[in-house]
């Protein structure tokens, strides 16, 4: 008799850990990370921006509206090694924390480390050029730490009583599989909730490197323009709501310090392309309300022939959904007399690989 009591508990243990929370969440809200080979050229709609995460896979199509082609002829691609190498991702990793929930600021070099390619034409001249960003240092506030190392966990006790509480021992079943779903939806969504909150402060690195090609000049192909750069990042919430959760309301401060070396300036006199050295000092300020993002970056150029050369510019960007963003520049741009110059970009974020193992405490 005893053993046959055994054997039905045993079956219930079973059937119950069926129906428990999955040992797996997948993040979709990550973020799509911007273009070092488009910031090298000055052809992005900004150039200072630190995303907390990025996507897998992402595309950017960016048209220029004071070039003479009607049709965007700018194009970047970018990836993330992490999602594609790293087949054993945990939650808890990924955003620093290690087992006993200790947080390492110096966590996100490779797993915020991107690839950037692309393919930029202004009239005649063909570019191509290839980048890399990551980040050195991301601090994030004690709130975020409370909400990862105590709520979710709390979260999650929480729900895991209501679960229980819809199990049927007699049947091995969930007494209502839509309040299971909506518990499981709502056991996703604590996690994705963390994934939006923006650190205190980050310290992104970036670098890229351009060839282009004259197509108007018979010798073609030759070394355009390389460059490196330093972002430093502060975030800080405009609304708190009672949960602590956050709510994308954000302002964010930006310092922004680049050296280039250039080659693509054509010198009339000599036939030849003058070798010019610049260093680009700057600053931003964005507002975040939820989807929408207003921002203006003013950047002052130095060195040879820059002849107090600035890019002054407003923003706006608008996220369609979590894999879609629109975002426009408007202003001034460097090397250029125009006071006026427009940027439309739309940028579209693959998420694969993206599923990452939870240690539910």
């Amino acid at each position: 008799m005893k053993t046959i009591v055994n054997i039905v508990l045993i079956f219930c243990t079973i059937c119950f850990k069926a129906q428990a929370f999955p040992g797996n969440i997948s993040i979709e809200n990550l973020k799509i990370p911007d273009s070092p080979a488009f910031v090298l050229l000055d052809e992005a709609p900004t150039n200072v921006e630190t995303p907390q995460t990025t996507k897998a896979l992402a595309f950017s199509l960016v048209n220029s509206f004071n070039s003479s082609s009607g049709f965007p002829s700018n194009f970047a691609v970018d990836f993330t090694p992490y999602f594609i190498t790293d087949t054993k991702k945990t939650f808890s990793e990924y955003n620093g924390f290690n087992d006993k929930d200790e947080y390492n600021p110096f966590s996100s070099a490779y797993k915020n480390l991107s690839a950037s390619f692309a393919f930029v034409k202004k009239d005649s001249v063909q570019n191509m050029a290839i980048g890399f960003k990551t980040t050195l240092v991301k601090i994030i506030s004690s709130d975020q730490r409370k909400y990862f190392t105590k709520d979710l966990p709390e979260i999650y006790k929480k729900l895991e009583q209501e679960r229980k509480d819809n199990y049927n021992p007699v049947t091995g079943e969930m007494k209502s599989e839509k309040v299971y779903e909506s518990l499981v939806e709502e056991y996703n969504k604590a996690y994705s909730d963390y994934m939006d909150f923006k650190p205190v402060f980050m310290i992104n690195i970036a670098g890229a490197y351009n060839h282009f090609f004259d197509n108007s000049m018979s010798s073609s192909g030759k070394f355009g323009r390389l460059g490196g750069w330093i972002t430093l990042n502060y975030n800080t919430q405009l609304v708190n709501n009672k949960e602590g959760v956050n709510k994308n309301n954000y302002l964010s401060l930006y310092g922004f310090g680049r050296v280039l070396r250039d080659e693509m300036t054509f010198d009339m006199e000599s036939k030849t392309y003058a070798k010019d050295t610049y260093t680009d000092i700057g600053a931003k300020i964005n507002f975040q309300f939820d989807k929408l993002t207003i921002g203006y970056e003013y950047i002052r150029r130095s060195g040879n022939n820059s002849s107090n050369d600035y890019r002054s510019l407003g923003s706006i960007k608008y996220e369609i959904n979590t894999n879609v963003s629109i975002i426009g520049g408007f202003g001034k741009n460097f090397q250029t007399d125009k006071d006026l110059v427009s940027f439309l970009g739309i940028n579209w974020g693959i998420n694969f690989s993206n599923d990452f193992t939870v240690d539910n405490k």
